[in-house]
């Protein structure tokens, strides 16, 4: 009885080792013609944005690279790079073709979490090799913008801008790959002798402080002109650039207007609207402030707006700050053409600004209204001129 076992068990190992040794020998000849397909059908995804590229060959090491470069291949005939963009609704991912003149051959998109109605038309014009930005180099770089399109234009553009500042990288020379942000933040940093803290600019409209604008952070303030930073901390100054007499005379005038500021404490006022988040009175008599109020889309992000009025309540300067109403409606709320309108307006006329319609404006592409967005907006700019009209004719508190 066991011999009759063990026999069956030998045949069938037997059996499983013939099949094992066949199947590698099947596997050594088919694999390196698999792997070649494969090849072929990458290479063949490269050539479409550089046709003339052979020989792709995968960079490993992007240390040096822009960050949104996240895939980088060598050629016989130029470079390939994967870029990311930022759109309104999330990553926009596109494959870039550069000749060895650092030209752009083609643009291909990968993926895209963009609306298709408002970015396809701008994929259509850009991508394939006879594109927008067909040619263009990172000297001639010229961003190619679609009304009613402009995050994912934005997004595209930087996506393209990161290819060529990798080209150059790649060829050996020095780019300066930074955000306007970052930029930003370490010309601050570097005017106020401070490292790594996060400025924000104090307020949004140029009437305020004449032409220059002013960044805070907790340790002091920073005045920039042009492209000339000065940095106060503690009775003291310094710089960032070379200014002329009037980016100097400016910042002089910005910073003195800031330091004569007056916070105002609402707490001591009754009839404020919640939605008034700050106040503060300048020297001569106008008011600089802050309201946050719901639009349709709320419960992601209100519509932060800030608001200059001046000594006889009519409104300097209208902004918006920030808001998250949706693309193609209430979006608009955060463009000059339709916060600009409540310039010059008072408490008696503020409403005379036409309630958001798309339709009425260049960079839209719908024709339906934005009706909570345009309640919540005009409610916004109503409660700071009520504000203003509170805190000029109470006779206690600080006005």
């Amino acid at each position: 009885m066991k011999k009759s076992k063990i026999f069956p068990s030998l045949v069938l190992g037997c059996i499983c080792l013939v099949a094992a040794l066949l199947l590698s020998l099947i596997n050594s000849v088919t694999a390196p013609r698999i792997e070649a397909l494969n090849a072929d059908k990458a290479n063949e995804a490269l050539r479409l944005v550089l046709p003339e590229g052979k020989n792709f060959k995968k960079i490993d090491d992007l240390a040096n690279y822009p960050e949104a470069v996240t895939e980088a291949h060598s050629a016989d005939g130029g470079f390939v790079f994967r870029c990311v963009g930022k759109g309104l609704k999330g990553d926009i991912v596109i494959m870039v073709g550069v000749d060895t003149e650092g030209k752009i051959t083609g643009i291909e998109l990968m993926s895209s979490e963009e609306t298709k109605s408002y970015s396809d038309k701008v994929y259509s014009q850009v991508t394939g090799t006879d594109g927008k930005y067909k040619d263009q180099t990172l000297d001639t770089f010229d961003p190619f913008l679609v009304g009613g399109s402009t995050y994912c234009s934005n997004g595209v553009a930087d996506a393209v801008k990161a290819a060529l500042q990798a080209f150059a990288i790649a060829n050996g020379a020095n780019v300066d790959t930074r955000t306007p942000e970052q930029i930003l933040q370490d010309n601050c940093n570097a005017a106020l002798g401070t490292t790594g803290k996060t400025f924000t600019r104090f307020f949004e409209s140029y009437s305020a402080f004449g032409t220059a604008e002013v960044y805070t952070c907790d340790s002091g303030a920073v005045i920039k002109s042009g492209d000339f930073f000065v940095g106060y901390l503690n009775g003291s100054t310094s710089a960032v650039g070379t200014p002329g007499d009037d980016a100097l005379a400016a910042t002089k005038t910005a910073y003195d207007a800031y330091a004569s500021l007056t916070q105002i404490d609402l707490a001591d006022y009754e009839g404020v609207a919640t939605s008034v988040k700050s106040v503060y009175k300048t020297a001569n008599g106008e008011y600089m402030l802050s309201v946050s109020r719901k639009g349709f889309s709320y419960a992601t992000a209100p519509m932060v707006i800030e608001i200059l009025i001046n000594s006889d309540g009519v409104i300097v300067s209208c902004v918006t700050v920030s808001h998250s109403e949706s693309y193609g409606y209430g979006y608009i709320c955060g463009t000059p053409e339709y916060y600009e309108q409540y310039v010059g307006k008072t408490i008696d006329n503020y409403s005379d600004v036409p309630a958001i319609n798309p339709g009425n404006y260049p960079d839209a592409g719908l024709t339906a209204g934005a009706t909570e967005t345009s309640n919540g907006y005009k409610n916004a700019v109503r409660d700071a001129l009520r504000a203003f009209k509170l805190l000029t004719t109470t006779e206690g508190g600080n006005a």
